[in-house]
């Protein structure tokens, strides 16, 4: 039997064997240490802590490739902002002409608004739906109820899908499109669109707020012209409490809903009821907006229409 560490021939390992080789070694005859086995005298050998050239360069690549990517998604995201920034500017600008009265120039400068938006993202975003509403908002104030209505079921429809209709997005669309009903004449189906906004708002909010007394004050003129009176006067006077606790008793937001009880009692033939609350309405809107508002100009024509009624005269402008 042959000893360990031996071979049966009697040779050890490592002995060269007949062909001139020692048996256990097992160097490449080509590579790194030349055709003869031997090492070659200008590269070194890799011990096992060294990586493979190979994965050295695939590491190189792919920290570059890392750079150049966080690049590119730092490139889009500053993209993404600045064109958000640009579309604010714009409906920033509708708001501003809006809230001067100047609604034709709020009207073209809505379409700017929604022609970019429309360019810029993608047609199920809530900037376009918002842009569809700020739009919405200028028709109806111009009277072209047909237009409004178009662009406010296009808001709609962009608020069911991104927010669902229960959103807060979705109710204030379906307020406008609310709005639109009263100014067309037909309040019966104005009111289950602002009941619904009223309930979505009460589950959606933690309190009421303005907003909110907005919404019941278009509730109270839908009622007034369904001629519920009773529903419609608690209403409004609720709006008006509330809007004078939130914002003070010389907001002009307690314009609106003091012409529309001024309304109420019109109708009721109590026009010494009405001009008060009028020329009340008028006093706040010609000191927060200016005796040239639209608004303001409109409400001093309804005050002296009424105070020629409450003379006996004819309501002629």
């Amino acid at each position: 039997m042959a000893e360990f560490g031996n071979h049966e021939d009697g040779r050890s390992p490592g002995s060269p064997d007949d062909s001139g080789k020692q048996h256990g070694d097992h160097w490449p005859k080509s590579g790194a240490f030349g055709d003869s086995g031997r090492r070659n005298s200008q590269e070194r050998p890799r011990t096992h802590h060294e990586l493979p050239p190979e994965i050295d360069q695939l590491g190189a690549a792919f920290e570059e490739f890392s750079f150049h990517t966080k690049k590119a998604i730092s490139k889009l995201g500053s993209l993404f902002r600045n064109k958000t920034k640009q579309w604010a500017t714009l409906s920033t600008k509708v708001i501003a002409e809006y809230e001067k009265g100047d609604y034709l120039s709020a009207t073209k400068s809505a379409l700017k608004a929604l022609t970019y938006a429309e360019r810029e993202f993608k047609c199920e975003d809530p900037r376009v739906a918002k842009s569809f509403r700020d739009l919405t908002r200028c028709y109806l104030a111009e009277g072209s109820y047909d237009c409004a209505r178009e662009s406010c079921r296009s808001a709609l429809e962009i608020d069911q899908v991104t927010a669902g209709k229960s959103s807060l997005q979705y109710s204030r669309s379906l307020t406008l499109l609310a709005e639109i009903d009263l100014a067309e004449g037909t309040p019966g189906e104005a009111i289950p669109h602002l009941e619904r906004v009223l309930s979505i708002r009460k589950i959606r909010c933690a309190k009421e707020d303005s907003t909110h007394y907005d919404v019941t004050t278009l509730l109270g003129e839908a009622y007034v012209e369904v001629r519920k009176d009773d529903k419609a006067e608690e209403l409004l006077l609720r709006a008006v409490t509330g809007i004078e606790r939130l914002e003070g008793a010389q907001s002009p937001k307690l314009a609106r809903p003091l012409v529309s009880l001024a309304n109420l009692f019109l109708k009721k033939d109590s026009v010494e009821t009405a001009i008060p609350l009028v020329t009340r309405a008028h006093t706040l809107l010609k000191e927060a907006l200016g005796e040239e508002h639209l608004e303001t100009r409109r409400t001093a024509v309804n005050l002296r229409i009424l105070n020629k009624i409450g003379k006996g005269e004819p309501p002629v402008q």
